[in-house]
């Protein structure tokens, strides 16, 4: 058992666990508004169907926070990965810090429209080519090429249309990767 500087014990923390601690990694948690109702949804009645922001366990209250969150990961050469749900919150970011432009190059984007996101919802053949759209809108106003992924309804029906869009470099999986046959699936079709 091992002693940390607040005086807890523990017996093992992982990596991640590790670097959060320290503050040098992030999740952040975009909005709790979804609409949908999965059955292995994590997240919890405080955040459920709310318009919050979370950095790791703490509530943003304002987009500095992300953006000072952002700032201490590239000091500490590690890659944010910042979500964006809509184009709105990226001209907010780039407002208020220069440098998600300036360090654009060492940030994984996110596009994630909260109304893509699947709890195995519908599946519409225009959503690869308007992500696609956004994509472009959001590396026009960064003004540089980025590392964009998609998140949203990526499943082993659309995976192959949605990376064969020209500015979407991958995507997060959500409810796809709960099964691991859709899983397996939905990789053989990349």
């Amino acid at each position: 058992m091992e002693k940390d500087s607040t005086g807890s014990f523990y017996y093992y923390l992982s990596e991640g666990c590790r670097l959060c601690y320290k503050g040098t990694k992030m999740v952040l948690f975009v909005t709790g508004i979804c609409g949908k109702n999965c059955f292995y949804c994590p997240v919890s009645e405080e955040r459920k169907e709310k318009d919050v922001v979370f950095a790791n366990e703490k509530r943003v209250e304002k987009d500095d926070d992300v953006i000072e969150k952002v700032k201490n990961l590239l000091e500490h050469s590690i890659t944010p990965v910042l979500c964006v749900s809509n184009l709105d919150q990226l001209d907010s970011y780039i407002e208020r810090g220069q440098m998600i432009i300036q360090e654009a190059e060492k940030i994984i984007f996110v596009y994630e429209p909260p109304s893509a996101i699947s709890g195995g919802g519908d599946y519409h053949p225009e959503s690869p080519k308007v992500a696609n759209e956004n994509a472009k809108k959001i590396i026009q106003k960064i003004g540089k090429d980025v590392t964009l992924l998609y998140g949203g309804s990526i499943n082993p029906e659309n995976i192959s249309e949605f990376f064969s869009q020209e500015k979407i470099n991958g995507g997060l999986v959500g409810q796809a990767s709960t099964n691991p046959t859709t899983f397996l699936k939905l990789i053989s079709n990349i």
